[in-house]
């Protein structure tokens, strides 16, 4: 008996060792890339026409006018003037998108998570190994 407790001792300090440490740092360079201004900044754009077709224009964030055509399906119902929410790249503002964007290094601080659970979970049945 004495032996399979000795064995779930030196599994779990290895699930301890290798959930927490990898876990913490992953969360810590998720955190770092996020503040680090990588991501995407919401903004207003505005419809308009012009002899190219139907586009949409916005101000990035040092205020210079961007703008892009939408496509034939896309813009074929849209009024002229017209607001709605772009996302553009902070650190290309060329780079934009119409629908919200997944949060930079989402899927980092997501398995930072797991894996600091998987962790903390290990360490706490290794405590209660040493009593039982």
């Amino acid at each position: 008996m004495e032996s399979q407790s000795q064995l779930w001792g030196v599994i779990t300090e290895v699930l301890t060792w290798v959930g927490l440490v990898p876990g913490i740092m992953l969360i810590l360079v998720a955190w770092i890339i996020r503040t680090s201004r990588l991501g995407w900044t919401a903004t207003h754009a505005v419809v308009f026409v012009n002899g190219d077709g139907i586009g949409y224009r916005w101000h990035d964030h040092n205020y210079e006018v961007r703008e892009a055509l939408f496509s034939f399906r896309e813009g074929k119902d849209l009024v002229p003037g017209t607001e709605f929410t772009i996302y553009f790249s902070r650190r290309n503002p060329v780079e934009y998108s119409l629908t919200e964007p997944v949060p930079p290094a989402h899927a980092l601080r997501i398995l930072g998570w797991i894996l600091t659970g998987v962790g903390a979970l290990s360490a706490v049945v290794g405590f209660v190994l040493i009593f039982v």
